[in-house]
């Protein structure tokens, strides 16, 4: 206390409490501690810390005392909590729930310096070491002793990837005999990281972070010798993982149609940030049936753009990618899908609809979707069908055919309410007029034969039917209603 004038308060802690001071006793603790000790040091504040405050302590921080007393602090809690392990889950979640945080109140009172957290995450439990001072590395070190094998056959590629990971953050599953794990820690630490050593099939994976702002970005198809922006999607980047040599930055375009990943060099590594060349940006690309067609048409048009000979870029605030050659293969043909989104973007303006991409369609399907948009836009569209099918009234059979001449004829009919399907989409198309300018009727001796045949089937001899113009349609339409109104 003489080396220390500027004490103010000066704390005992000691396993005991102070003896009393008794009548006719010469000497006490406590005595001693507000008499003479007092007197040695004027103006400061002593305490006495004895057993009564250490029990009250290790009452309520369990993993200090089974620290202190080892294993078996341990037993008769661990039978108390048997009865309820063993019971069924009566209340369901609610008991769940409880069990939970008693497992995890019983994981965190192992160790005084760390703990471990869990997660289930597609059937895999996760498991996280976690310090519950900052100081715990200093004062109970972990060291996880790791040997790599890629000596298998075949495990070049293998070992690339774990260092891509390592470099710029990732995951890679190393099979067994890959890794050997030994773990260097206090028996506390081993406890909770029990199975962990050996040489199992080890996943490595970097942490997830969830970026505080998007960045927004821009994949770029440039021509072929200058840097000509051919075709472009803007994406957004709202995660990252990072590694020892730059950061793994993850997205996609607002509709979530098309996913990015990019690696980022840092820029004290490699000077001038730049893609690495090879392989530092990957675009996946969804299965497009079901989006809306807002989302998808630039997709197409973007895929569409990335043929042979073309490079591909990537950009964003501040940087600007090498661009590397496209490989055509890698896209794909989407010229059928992006004929037909085209089709249904323009049906949807015409008709004030809204639609989406469907499940599957068939080459009739795009043919009937563009005759539907011709007639639209006031032009003749030409449906992929040469015959068609009527009911005729059974027993009127030779009456119908009578009023049919051998020789070609022409043909219309119409339909006010017509639905046009597109794969499962069926769209309300409204007033459409069918029309050939020659027709024949293709089963006239069948509907003569007295078989009771009442489908009579109809055959263009001059090419498929055709629909009107929809103005056109209109007049005739309405130039029917008159007839049959005056009739």
């Amino acid at each position: 206390m003489k080396n220390a004038p500027k004490m103010r308060t000066w704390v005992l802690v000691v396993p005991l409490n102070r003896t009393p001071s008794r009548a006719g006793s010469k000497s006490s603790e406590e005595a001693w501690f507000t008499g003479k000790l007092q007197a040695c040091a004027p103006g400061v504040q002593l305490e006495w810390w004895g057993q009564d405050w250490l029990d009250g302590q290790f009452a309520t921080h369990r993993d200090l005392r089974r620290y202190v007393e080892g294993e078996q602090a341990e037993l008769l809690e661990l039978a108390g909590a048997y009865g309820h392990e063993a019971a069924v889950l009566s209340s369901g979640g609610q008991d769940l729930a409880e069990r939970n945080r008693t497992l995890r109140r019983a994981i965190d009172e192992i160790s005084p310096f760390w703990t471990l957290d869990w997660t289930e995450e597609r059937g895999t439990t996760i498991n996280t070491l976690r310090a519950k001072t900052p100081d715990a590395p200093e004062l109970d070190p972990v060291h996880l002793l790791t040997t790599f094998r890629f000596d298998a056959p075949g495990s070049t590629a293998l070992r690339a990837k774990y260092e891509e990971v390592v470099r710029f953050g990732g995951s890679v599953t190393l099979p067994s005999g890959t890794v050997d794990v030994r773990l260097d820690a206090s028996s506390e630490v081993r406890r909770l990281l029990s199975g962990i050593e050996g040489s199992g099939e080890v996943q490595v994976r970097s942490a997830v972070e969830t970026l505080d702002k998007p960045t927004r970005g821009q994949v770029q198809i440039l021509s072929e010798v200058e840097d000509r922006v051919i075709a472009s999607v803007d994406v957004y980047l709202h995660q990252k993982m990072s590694g020892s040599h730059g950061a793994t930055l993850m997205g996609g375009d607002a509709g979530g149609a098309l996913s990015v990943t990019v690696q980022l060099p840092r820029p004290d590594n490699l000077g001038e940030p730049q893609l690495l060349p090879g392989g530092g940006l990957t675009l996946n690309f969804a299965a497009f049936a079901n989006f809306d067609l807002a989302t998808v048409v630039p997709l197409l048009e973007f895929q569409a753009a990335a043929t042979e000979g073309r490079r591909l870029r990537f950009r964003v605030p501040g940087l600007v990618s090498q661009a590397e050659r496209i490989d055509e293969s890698a896209f794909g043909s989407v010229d059928r899908l992006a004929r037909a989104a085209r089709l249904l973007r323009r049906l949807e303006e015409l008709l004030d609809l809204t639609l989406r991409i469907p499940l599957e369609f068939a080459g009739r399907d795009l043919q009937m979707l563009q005759a539907a948009v011709d007639a639209l836009e006031d032009k003749q569209g030409e449906t992929p069908y040469d015959d068609f099918t009527a009911t005729v009234i059974p027993g009127k059979q030779r009456e119908f055919v009578a009023q049919l001449t051998a020789d070609p004829f022409g043909m219309r009919f119409t339909r006010e309410d017509f639905v046009l399907d597109f794969g499962d989409l069926h769209i309300p198309y409204g007033l459409v007029v069918f029309y050939a300018p020659r027709v024949t009727l293709a089963n006239r001796d069948e509907l003569l034969s007295g078989k009771g045949v009442t489908s009579a089937r109809f055959r263009s001899e001059d090419g498929p039917f055709r629909l009107l113009p929809r103005s056109m349609a209109a007049e005739v339409h309405s130039a029917d209603l008159k007839k049959q109104l005056s009739a």
